[in-house]
């Protein structure tokens, strides 16, 4: 009987300190989910920004040759200094959501680090879905994409489709493989070996799902991983 006490205790604490890593994880998470949800609201204004000068910068010409066509070369080179102090961020995406915009441009220069490619088909729901819904869903999709596609050691694609009709919006993302994943209950069963507190990303965007009453499915065959996501909304 003390052994067997002594073992259901042991088991209680066991449970309890599980509970408070997966608990304080969790919690930093959103911490992460926060930070990095204003970090790309920022960057979406600086390339607001970056649109507006390139609306503007046909009728900047327009003015810089007429003022060298007058010889007023202090003039001329005062407005070059002007446009050269304009933000130089280059916009590689336009999904029709500026946040998103930011968010993928941002990832791309990780992955091209990686010889990773990045390829963006369609339109982002704007309005319908929040944003830091958004920056949910397509960062941690993207980190696990990107993760597979560093596995192999070789230039890789990773491709995301995007289409939005009436209260409905599709997200696939698909990323080449150096294995087949298995899929247990609908998700891809871990290799790492923390499996117990690990996979937070794949929960964030499970309950962002469940926000919108939707649906996420997993394929991957002996090449190609693919993650579908199915939203549901009322525009606003």
């Amino acid at each position: 009987m003390i052994v067997l006490f002594t073992l259901i205790v042991m088991a209680v604490i066991m449970y309890s300190m599980t509970n408070r890593i997966i608990k304080n994880k969790a919690e930093n998470y959103e911490k992460l989910i926060t930070a990095q949800y204003d970090y790309y609201t920022q960057l979406s204004r600086s390339y607001l920004e970056i649109r507006r000068f390139k609306h503007d910068y046909k009728n900047m010409q327009i003015g810089l040759k007429k003022l060298l066509s007058d010889n007023k070369t202090k003039e001329a080179l005062a407005m070059l200094a002007t446009m050269d102090e304009q933000p130089d961020n280059h916009i590689r995406f336009n999904t029709g959501n500026s946040i998103v915009d930011a968010l993928l441009s941002d990832k791309l220069k990780a992955a091209e680090e990686n010889h990773i490619v990045i390829v963006f088909e369609g339109t982002v729901p704007v309005n319908a879905v929040e944003n830091v819904d958004l920056c949910v869903i397509f960062g941690n999709a993207l980190d696990n994409a990107m993760e597979a596609c560093e596995k192999i050691h070789s230039p890789s694609e990773i491709h995301i489709l995007s289409k939005c009709s009436g209260s409905f919006a599709l997200i696939e993302i698909s990323n080449p493989v150096s294995e087949k994943v298995e899929i247990h209950n609908i998700l891809p069963e871990t290799t790492k070996p923390d499996s117990d507190i690990h996979g937070f990303g794949l929960y964030s965007i499970q309950q962002v799902i469940k926000k919108y009453d939707g649906t996420i499915k997993c394929e991957c065959d002996d090449s190609v991983f693919r993650l579908s996501i199915e939203l549901f909304f009322y525009k606003k």
